[in-house]
Formats: C-alpha cells, sequence, structure tokens
C-alpha cells in the first residue's frame, strides 16, 4: 500500500478542522510552551500546519513539510523516502498526542472546584494543614457562583465536603463534627442525580435501539424518591418524572409535572443538560403520536417552540440534523407552514455543513407536499442524498411512496404511475426485510414494527385504488382497512393512511 502524499485525512488534521480562532490560539501557546512539548520540530510543524487553518482544505503536501522542518539537517526534497516518510509521519502522531492532552487540558483548566480540591489534597498529602483555607474559600465562592445546579454542580459540592472531611480528620480525627454528613448527603444527591439520569438514558435507548439494559436498583431508587418527591434537588425530581413517564406509571399525572418542573428549574440547568431532558419528552411524545395519541401533536409542537428559545437544540454544537426533520415534520402535523419555512431559513446554516442542502431540502420536500405539490415536493426530494442514518432512509421512502400515491389517481392511471408506486412500497419492504435480517442494533423493534406496520396498509390502500376500478371493490374491504389504520397500536404515517382510506371510502359511498 502506497503512502499518502498529503496529511489532510489524518486524525490530526481532522481535529483541527473544529477548532476556531481562539482554540488555535490557546493551542498555539500550548505547543510552544516547553512545559507541554520540548520538541521544536513538532512546534515547527504546528507553525507550519496553522498557515491552513481553519479549513485546511487545500493540499499540505509531507514532502513540503519535510523540506519546511529539516531544511538544516536534509537537502531539499522531491519525493520522501521511507524513513523520511516515517520520521515525518512520527512528527505527525507526536503533534497528534499533543493535541489531545491540549483538549484533555482545557477540559480540565474550566474545572474550577476540580482543580481547588485536587490542589487542597496535594497540600493535605504533604501535610501542609494551615496553608489550604485560603483555598477553601475561593472553592465555596465559586461554588456559589455556580449558575447552574446539574450533575457538575452536585459532583463539586461532594469533592469539596470531601476534601473538607479529610481536612478536618487531619487537624482531630476524634472530633464530634469532622463533616461526615455532608460528605454523605452531597455523595447522595451526585449518586442519585447520576443514577436516575443514566436509567432515563439507558431505558430511552432500549425505545430507540435493539438493547436491553438491567436495573438493579431502579425500585428502590424509584421508591425513595416516591416517598418525598418535593424534597429532592430539581434535576432528580425532573429526571424523576421522566423516568415514571417512560415506564408508563401514571403517564398523565407525571408528564403535568414534568412539564411545570422544567418550567419553573429549567434556567437552574446549562442548555446540555436541557437539551437532554427535551430529548426524553419529545422521544415521549413521537411514541405517544404513532400508537394512535394524536392529542400530542400540539403538544410536540409547543415543547419544540419552547426549546428553540433559548437555544436547547444549537447550544455549542451543530443543530442535530434529526432534530431538524422532527421539528419540521412537527409543524406539518399541526399544519403550520409558514412557520417551518421561518424555521428552515433560519436555522439551516446552524446543521452541519455537510447536511445544509440534504435536510432543508428533505425538509422543503415535506412541506411542499403538506401543501399538495408534489412535483415540487418531489424536485426536493431529489436533492436529498442518501443518509447514513436509517431514519433518513425511511423518511426518503415513505414521501416517495406517499408522492407516487398522489399522483397515481385511480385504476385508470397509466400503467407506469403504477408500477412506480407498487415498486417504490416493494422498495420499502425490502429496506425493512434487510435491517430485520442483518439484526440491525441500530433500529429498535418499536421502529421496524412502526414502518414494517406502514408496508402492510399502504400495501393494501394501494391495491385496493389501483388493482381494479373502485366500483368492483367491496365496501366492506375498504372499512375494514380504515378499521385497521385506525386500531394498529403502532403505525408511520397514521393520519396521511386514514385520510387516503377515508378519502376512498367516501368515493364508494
Amino acid at each position: 500500500m502506497s503512502e499518502q502524499k498529503t496529511i489532510n485525512s489524518t486524525r490530526l488534521i481532522n481535529i483541527l478542522r473544529t477548532f476556531d480562532k481562539e482554540e488555535l490560539k490557546q493551542l498555539d501557546k500550548f505547543v510552544r510552551s516547553p512545559y507541554f512539548n520540548t520538541n521544536l520540530n513538532v512546534s515547527t510543524l504546528f507553525g507550519q500546519l496553522k498557515k491552513h487553518a481553519p479549513h485546511f482544505s487545500s493540499e499540505i503536501l509531507k514532502v513540503a513539510l519535510f523540506n519546511k522542518i529539516y531544511t538544516k539537517k536534509y537537502n531539499k526534497q522531491t519525493v520522501l523516502s521511507a524513513s523520511e516518510n516515517r520520521l515525518l509521519n512520527d512528527l505527525v502522531h507526536k503533534l497528534t498526542k499533543l493535541v489531545e492532552e491540549f483538549l484533555a487540558y482545557d477540559k480540565f483548566d474550566k474545572k474550577e472546584i476540580y482543580k481547588h480540591s485536587l490542589t487542597i489534597d496535594n497540600l493535605l498529602e504533604k501535610k501542609l494543614t494551615d496553608e489550604v483555607n485560603s483555598i477553601f474559600r475561593k472553592a465555596e465562592s465559586a461554588l456559589k457562583k455556580m449558575p447552574h445546579k446539574d450533575r457538575d454542580y452536585y459532583q463539586d459540592l461532594f469533592l469539596l465536603n470531601e476534601s473538607h472531611f479529610h481536612h478536618k480528620m487531619l487537624l482531630n480525627n476524634r472530633a464530634k463534627d469532622v463533616g461526615m454528613q455532608e460528605v454523605i448527603n452531597s455523595l447522595q444527591k451526585t449518586s442519585l442525580t447520576n443514577l436516575i439520569r443514566l436509567y432515563c438514558a439507558a431505558l430511552n435507548r432500549e425505545k430507540i435501539c435493539n438493547v436491553h439494559y438491567s436495573y438493579p436498583l431502579m425500585d428502590s431508587l424509584i421508591e425513595y424518591i416516591r416517598e418525598d418527591v418535593e424534597s429532592q434537588e430539581p434535576i432528580v425530581q425532573i429526571y424523576y418524572h421522566i423516568l415514571m413517564v417512560m415506564k408508563g406509571s401514571d403517564v398523565g399525572s407525571h408528564f403535568l409535572k414534568l412539564k411545570e418542573s422544567i418550567k419553573v428549574f429549567g434556567s437552574l440547568f446549562h442548555l446540555h443538560e436541557l437539551r437532554q431532558m427535551y430529548i426524553f419528552i419529545v422521544n415521549y411524545c413521537v411514541r405517544r403520536i404513532k400508537a394512535g395519541g394524536l392529542e400530542y401533536k400540539e403538544e410536540l409542537f409547543t415543547i419544540y417552540q419552547n426549546s428553540l428559545n433559548p437555544p436547547v437544540w444549537n447550544s455549542s454544537m451543530h443543530f442535530s440534523s434529526n432534530t431538524f426533520m422532527l421539528i419540521a415534520k412537527s409543524a406539518l402535523n399541526v399544519n403550520r407552514p409558514d412557520w417551518l419555512i421561518e424555521f428552515i431559513e433560519k436555522y439551516k446554516a446552524e446543521l452541519n455543513p455537510k447536511h445544509q442542502i440534504t435536510v432543508p431540502a428533505l425538509a422543503y420536500a415535506h412541506l411542499h407536499f403538506h401543501l399538495k405539490d408534489f412535483d415540487k415536493s418531489m424536485e426536493n426530494l431529489l436533492r436529498v442524498d442518501n443518509h447514513v442514518d436509517f431514519i433518513y432512509n425511511f423518511y426518503y421512502r415513505i414521501l416517495e411512496i406517499k408522492i407516487a400515491f398522489e399522483q397515481t389517481v385511480n385504476f385508470n392511471s397509466p400503467s407506469r404511475k403504477k408500477k412506480f408506486l407498487t415498486d417504490k412500497i416493494e422498495a420499502l419492504r425490502f429496506f425493512i426485510d434487510r435491517k430485520k435480517n442483518n439484526k440491525d442494533k441500530t433500529i429498535s423493534e418499536t421502529n421496524l414494527t412502526n414502518y414494517g406496520n406502514f408496508y402492510k396498509l399502504v400495501r393494501r390502500l394501494a391495491v385496493i385504488k389501483t388493482e381494479k376500478p373502485l366500483h368492483f371493490v367491496p365496501l366492506e374491504k375498504v372499512a375494514k382497512l380504515l378499521l385497521d389504520i385506525k386500531q394498529e397500536d403502532s403505525l408511520e404515517e397514521r393520519d396521511w393512511l386514514q385520510e387516503k382510506a377515508e378519502e376512498l371510502l367516501k368515493k364508494k359511498k
């Protein structure tokens, strides 16, 4: 296998592409610091790479780098030998490790309480018990100023209380008050927060992917919190209500309390924590809609509206493509096309650059279908690339079927149109079967069932519409199809299927 002539596809460049101007500036200081890096060639390499920032899209030739770095030791090269290649690759590897260390240090440097606790621990290990009081005061002041009461806050509270405990024990281990209770209380808070949050994430994942987990402490956890929910920390209250909703226990009451808790306590949490909470709520609403709970459509749209300000979905990251599409579909479910156009135009630039054409095109394809401009819908659909996420394949395939169905008027339609509809329906079946046979763990049984049920019912719908003139189709057959659509436990595109079946039934009558 021949050596690559450039380093554009290396891990190093992939990481550096994510750095903004300020991060590159801080990284430059880090690389040039003799405390972190004593290899001058690594510094020179980074200096050369900075010239290609921020996109690193132009070719970064190995031979050019080598000549810049080793100008004194080697003659100018036109082609690198195997040993020279190894030399440069080793340098790239060292810079990659240094960049990774910078990322870790950058994260660590922002954890003020954690740094104070480590300083205190170090001073105590050196028996400098009188030198820690000023550090404690700084840590306590920093903790009071923390704007968010999320899991990081409770972890920091525990670290600080534990350091206090160690300090007091060193001063007088027989004293009555050494801060033991504070350590126990703060450990309980951070443990409860982490455990219930993780249980919610695991239950949510079970419903999305084909996986199962065990929860040895869940019953005890629920029983403990249930005894006095209001006395728990706000983050625990919210995740408790999320957990109970997911488990299907007194859902109506817990869902109302969940919405009220987020409304009251939402400002206590960092946006990335709020995003996680909203993901759980959104996923629950989506599942209820697919199960026939159509009253959740307005609920879901309101949740999405509320979560756009503050910017929950695009805080410190690209707007999630999946969330973008779920919001688009939600807006159409409550007949808000004008709102959707504003949403697409406002937020499309915040998507990952790789998806800034595909995802808006898919959203506009759904919009034009809603407006019954099927040609325009298909025009936008053709701009959508095959997305690696299975959900986009389903979105694409189902919309394609719906367009084909709407454009196939009846039995007398051209055979090519009827064949196109049939082919698209069978392509969906093949896609579902392939996912089942491959035992794809990224897709839950629930999702496969939803789309499988859509396939079965849309196929029956297409047969009634196209195989013979409608007046030859027994009324009971159409009525039975409509009843099956209404009664199916879990179903994608229930509203549209029901609307099409009702149209056929009306024509029969």
